[in-house]
C-alpha cells in the first residue's frame, strides 16, 4: 500500500489497510538559513504520553482511519542494538566515527547545503 506525502515507518497489524501501527517516522523544517531534519523509530517508547504531549495531525494518512495516538503508534518491539546493527548492514556503515570531521562538514555546507539550489530542488 503505497501512502504519498506522509513518511511514517508503519507496520502491518492484520488483513485490513486500516490495520497498519506506525513505528516512526520523519519530519523536516526548511527555512532560510536552516535545515532540521530528523527520523524517530519507537523502540521502547512510553505510548501514554505521546497522546498526552500531541495533538491530532492536521494531515493524516489514509490507512490511520481517524484513530488517536493510542491507537496507530506502538513500540517496534526489537532491541536497540539489534535495529543499529540492521541500520548499519543496510546503509554499509561500517567505519566507527570516534570524532566528527567538523572542517570537512563546514565545507560541504557552504558549499553545497547551504545552497539554495540545493535546499530548494525537492
Amino acid at each position: 500500500m503505497a501512502v504519498r506525502g506522509h513518511t511514517d515507518l508503519a507496520v502491518a497489524a492484520g488483513a485490513s489497510p486500516d490495520a497498519f501501527l506506525k513505528v516512526g517516522g520523519n519530519s523536516q523544517r526548511r527555512r532560510k538559513h536552516f535545515l532540521l531534519f530528523h527520523g524517530t523509530l519507537l523502540l521502547d517508547c512510553d505510548l501514554g504520553l505521546i497522546a498526552t504531549l500531541l495533538q491530532m495531525p492536521s494531515a493524516q494518512p489514509s490507512y490511520r482511519a481517524g484513530r488517536p495516538h493510542g491507537e496507530f503508534v506502538t513500540n517496534l518491539r526489537l532491541p536497540a542494538a539489534a535495529v543499529k546493527d540492521a541500520l548499519a548492514r543496510a546503509w554499509d556503515a561500517t567505519i566507527s566515527l570516534a570524532a566528527p570531521p567538523f572542517p570537512q562538514m563546514e565545507k560541504l555546507a557552504c558549499e553545497k547545503y547551504r545552497m539554495h539550489d540545493w535546499n530548494w530542488k525537492f
